[in-house]
C-alpha cells in the first residue's frame, strides 16, 4: 500500500546583487516574501485540518504569482490567504499544484500588490555546491518575517525526489519560504521540511531549478504536469543508485522491459540514476522522448511517450460523517486498482466514522449493495441517506492481519451526515 512521506513537513498549526551583505539580502527578502494562512476543513493524505501558517515568495508581478510548497496550501480544498509584511491578508487562488514535487503556484487578486513589493531573483541556471552559504526566511513558530543562516550540506534524494540538504534551521512556519544564496542574493531553494523531528541541522529544500521549469512551462501556456510512469523501479543503495525497471504495468503504451537500465535521455547531457531526474528531463514533452538504456547488455535507444499526470486541481474527494475518501492509484498494484479505487484518506477524531470503525487506508469496496468504482457513484448512493439522515451499508477492504489472505472485508452500518463533494475549482 502507499506510504505517506516520512518527512516532517514544516507547516505551522539586479546586476549588483553580488555586492549585497546579509542585512541587505534580508531587507530584499522582506519585499518579496509573504505569509500564507491556510484554512482546511478536510484533509487528504499527509495533510491536517485546521489553520496553518507558511511562507511563499513573489515571482511575477504582472501575473501576481507567488510560489510556495504544495503542503502549505493543501491539495484538499482550502481557503488560502496571503499578506506582505505590514499588510492585511487577502484571498489567493490556487493556480497549480504539482503532483510530484512539493510545489504550488498561487495568484493574488488584482490591485493587491504593495507598491514596494519586489520579485525574487531565482537561481535557475545552476545548483549550489556543498558548503555554499545560505539564509532562510519565513515565519518560524509564527515569528513573522525572520531569518536564519547556514550552508548547503549537499544534494540528496528522499522519497523519490531531489532535495537541497541544509543545516540552516527550517522550523514550523518556514515551509514555502525562500532559501537564499548569500553570495548572489538569488533564491536557490524553497524551504520544505526537516528530515525528521529528531534530526538536528538536517533540513530539506526543494531546488529552485525544479520550480523554474514548471514556471517556464506555465508562462508558455504548456502543461507542466510530470509524466505518469506506469513503471516500478528497483531500489538500490543510496550511494550507488540506478534506474532499473522492476515492473511495467502498461507494456502496450510504454515498451520498457523488466531489467531495462535507463541511464539517459537523448539530447541531454545529464546521466540519469534517479526517477526524479528522468521526470525533470521529460517535463513539458508532448512528443515521445528517446530513452537511452541498457537491455540484455546492449545499449539501445527507445522512443517512449508517457501519459501526463492528471491535474491535481481537477481531483475530487467526498466527505461524509467525519471521514474523507479519494481516488488513489497504486502503481505497483494495478490488479488491485479496480476502476477508480477509493480510499479513506482521513478520519476525524470523535466523528461518526471513527466510532463506526473506519480507518485511514480502508478501501471502499461496496455501498448499499453496489460495487464502488468512483466518487460520483458513491455520492449518488449516499445522497438519499444524507438527505434523510439514514444509515448506509458500506463494505471496506482492509489489509489483512491473517497470513492466508491480503484483504479483510469489513461491513459497517453508518449514519450518513454532511455529505459534501470536495472541489478545488469553484
Amino acid at each position: 500500500m502507499l506510504r505517506v512521506s516520512s518527512l516532517c513537513l514544516l507547516f505551522w498549526f539586479s546586476t549588483s546583487t553580488w555586492a549585497l551583505d546579509s542585512e541587505d539580502i534580508f531587507r530584499l527578502a522582506e519585499k518579496y516574501t509573504v505569509k500564507i494562512k491556510t484554512t482546511s476543513n478536510h484533509a487528504y493524505l499527509g495533510e491536517k485540518e485546521g489553520v496553518g501558517i507558511g511562507a511563499g515568495f513573489l515571482i511575477d508581478k504582472q501575473r501576481r504569482w507567488v510560489i510556495t510548497n504544495r503542503h502549505v496550501v493543501a491539495a484538499a480544498p482550502s481557503m488560502v490567504e496571503v499578506r506582505f509584511k505590514g499588510g492585511d491578508y487577502v484571498k489567493a487562488k490556487k493556480i497549480y499544484l504539482d503532483p510530484q514535487i512539493d510545489l504550488a503556484v498561487i495568484q493574488l487578486p488584482p490591485d493587491q500588490l504593495p507598491a514596494a513589493s519586489q520579485v525574487a531573483e531565482l537561481s535557475c541556471a545552476a545548483m549550489p555546491d556543498t558548503g555554499h552559504p545560505v539564509i532562510t526566511f519565513g515565519h518560524p513558530s509564527d515569528l513573522s518575517f525572520t531569518g536564519t543562516r547556514g550552508i548547503i550540506s549537499g544534494t540528496t534524494y528522499v522519497d523519490g525526489n531531489e532535495w537541497l540538504q541544509t543545516d540552516a534551521p527550517i522550523n514550523p512556519g518556514n515551509s514555502g519560504g525562500p532559501l537564499i544564496s548569500i553570495k548572489s542574493a538569488e533564491v536557490v531553494g524553497i524551504n520544505s521540511a526537516k528530515f525528521d523531528e529528531d534530526a538536528e541541522n538536517l533540513n530539506l529544500a526543494l531546488p529552485i531549478q525544479h520550480a523554474c521549469k514548471v514556471i517556464e512551462l506555465l508562462k508558455a501556456g504548456k502543461n507542466p504536469n510530470p509524466a505518469q510512469l506506469p513503471v516500478v523501479f528497483l531500489e538500490y543503495d543510496v550511494d550507488n543508485p540506478k534506474l532499473v525497471v522492476a515492473k511495467n504495468n502498461d507494456q502496450s503504451r510504454v515498451p520498457l522491459q523488466i531489467g531495462d537500465h535507463i541511464y539517459g535521455v537523448n539530447g541531454h547531457s545529464m546521466k540519469i540514476s534517479h526517477k526524479e531526474q528522468l521526470l525533470y528531463l521529460m517535463r513539458g514533452k508532448t512528443e515521445p522522448v528517446e530513452l537511452q538504456l541498457i537491455r540484455n547488455g546492449n545499449r539501445i535507444t527507445l522512443p517512449v511517450k508517457f501519459p501526463l499526470h492528471p491535474n491535481l486541481l481537477d481531483e475530487t474527494g467526498l466527505a461524509f460523517s467525519g471521514m474523507t475518501v479519494k481516488s488513489l492509484q497504486l502503481i505497483d498494484q494495478p490488479d488491485r486498482n479496480e476502476g477508480e479505487s477509493l480510499y479513506v484518506v482521513s478520519v476525524k477524531s470523535g466523528s461518526i466514522a471513527e466510532g463506526s470503525g473506519f480507518q485511514k487506508w480502508d478501501m471502499i469496496y461496496r455501498a448499499e449493495g453496489e460495487e464502488i468504482i468512483g466518487i460520483e457513484q458513491l455520492q449518488r448512493l449516499l445522497q438519499p441517506m444524507s438527505d434523510n439522515r439514514r444509515s448506509a451499508s458500506i463494505i471496506v477492504k482492509r489489509i489483512s492481519t491473517h497470513n492466508n489472505k491480503y484483504y479483510d472485508y469489513i461491513e459497517d452500518k453508518m449514519p450518513i451526515r454532511e455529505l459534501q463533494l470536495l472541489l478545488n475549482r469553484n
